[in-house]
């Protein structure tokens, strides 16, 4: 495994386990056989609007992806498929702190009645 393919795997461990703990959460992600992450994880909060979340964390410079994300026929499968999953896809220069604030964020918005469905 590559310096830069386990980076991104120790980050998305770091935001595989914080987002388990926030009790709406509902996580999609994959680690192959042998506990290689792919990089990207996606998730809902339930009673919570996608679309919605991701504008929230897109203008605190917290960038994802909210939606189908040009992938409606994995959504289906998911049963993610009428509104889609917030996608978050940490690169190689983003670091612990980031996931941590990313978290809190996440957290924040969990508790705010602001954008509940």
């Amino acid at each position: 495994m590559s310096a830069i393919s386990r980076h991104k795997s120790v980050l998305i461990k770091r935001l595989k386990t914080g987002l388990e703990d926030v009790e709406e959460a509902a996580i999609y992600h994959f680690d192959s056989e042998n506990n290689e992450s792919c990089g990207v994880l996606s998730f809902t909060i339930e009673g919570w609007n996608i679309d919605d979340i991701g504008k929230v964390l897109n203008s605190q410079n917290l960038v994802v992806r909210g939606g189908l994300q040009c992938a409606p026929h994995a959504h289906r499968i998911l049963g993610t498929f009428s509104e889609g999953t917030i996608r978050v896809s940490p690169g190689y220069f983003s670091t612990d702190h980031e996931i941590d604030s990313f978290l809190q964020s996440v957290k924040e918005i969990t508790v705010s009645k602001m954008y509940q469905t």
